[in-house]
């Protein structure tokens, strides 16, 4: 076969193959039909939104397996609320409503297929916003008045805003000095973290309204530290058996230290125990038990300092009368 020949014998191969894919092509079309849009429904047929506000808005459309799921969102009225697709749903089906003046519209949605004949309508109030009145502090349940931090310590605030329906409840908190202060905020509450001592004052404002506020000074100072513990009763001493407990006394140094907690302990509580007095920690009843020698510590939770004193217990003396 001459060179000639055989280009059109190849010329006439690749035809064929070509036609062939022509035609598979036109079988998956037709293995695959077209599904129309039918239907077009809201999550809500009446929508609500204060003015400068949104809200969203979601279409569901049927059958689910539409070819085209193209929607379009139109407002009647966008002078009183605008309507927009939600970036966040890139299906196209949620949409974001905004209030801006009062009054009423129609929120439309109709599918791109079905030569708009499939669509779906809500009917939008645009109400007035409830405005922030005023802002107070609480701590621990109360009106927050100025308080005392410890450095390195913790304190968490809380914001009532006035009234409670108010449209926009964000709020800005502020320390006036972040080198004593921080803040940490979560909504209406705040953590305060004490860094250095100094003071602080630490604010509160509505983000609608920066002229409502709320506001508590904070000082930091360093914790004073329990130098040394001492008991009333340094020397020995004896108890009998059964019989009156005795209290001891414990003196703090220096008196004005922080933390005060104390701990009580008998290394012999069958002999003699300890226990912390109820309307004095800084005292201790001491209580024999049975004979026995016992020692009693006192330890500060601050530092650890301890002091001790040893106690006798002994069998009560029986006096034989005389004939």
């Amino acid at each position: 076969m001459s060179a000639k020949k055989w280009n059109q014998a190849l010329t006439v191969l690749a035809g064929f193959v070509l036609a062939g894919l022509a035609l598979g092509g036109c079988e998956n079309e037709i293995n695959s039909p077209y599904v129309q849009a039918r239907e077009l429904t809201l999550e809500h047929t009446t929508v609500m939104v204060r003015a400068a506000e949104s809200v969203t808005l979601r279409a569901a459309l049927n059958p689910v397996n539409a070819t085209n799921q193209k929607v379009r969102w139109v407002s009647e009225d966008e002078q009183t609320a605008t309507v927009a697709i939600d970036p966040a749903d890139a299906s196209g089906l949620t949409a974001v409503i905004t209030g801006k003046k009062l009054g009423a519209t129609v929120i439309r949605v109709t599918a791109e297929d079905g030569n708009g004949a499939v669509y779906a309508a809500a009917a939008v109030q645009v109400v007035a916003s409830v405005p922030v009145s005023g802002l107070t502090l609480n701590r621990n349940g109360a009106a927050a008045a100025p308080f005392t931090l410890l450095t390195g310590g913790t304190e968490t605030l809380e914001a009532l805003i006035a009234p409670a329906n108010a449209s926009d409840k964000t709020l800005a908190w502020t320390s006036s000095e972040t080198g004593a202060v921080t803040v940490t905020s979560s909504g209406s509450a705040v953590s305060l973290t004490a860094i250095a001592p100094g003071t602080a004052v630490i604010t509160a404002a509505s983000a609608a309204d920066p002229g409502k506020t709320a506001s508590v000074t904070v000082t930091v100072r360093d914790q004073i530290h329990v130098e040394s513990v001492m008991l009333s009763e340094t020397a020995a001493f004896e108890l009998i058996s059964g019989g009156a407990a005795k209290t001891l006394t414990l003196t703090i140094n220096p008196a004005n230290a922080d933390d005060q907690e104390v701990a009580w302990t008998s290394d012999h509580p069958e002999i003699a125990a300890a226990a912390q007095a109820a309307d004095n920690p800084l005292n201790a009843t001491v209580t024999p038990v049975s004979p026995g020698t016992a020692v009693i510590t006192v330890t500060s939770a601050d530092g650890a300092k301890t002091a001790q004193v040893t106690v006798t217990v002994r069998d009560p003396v029986t006096v034989q009368s005389v004939v």
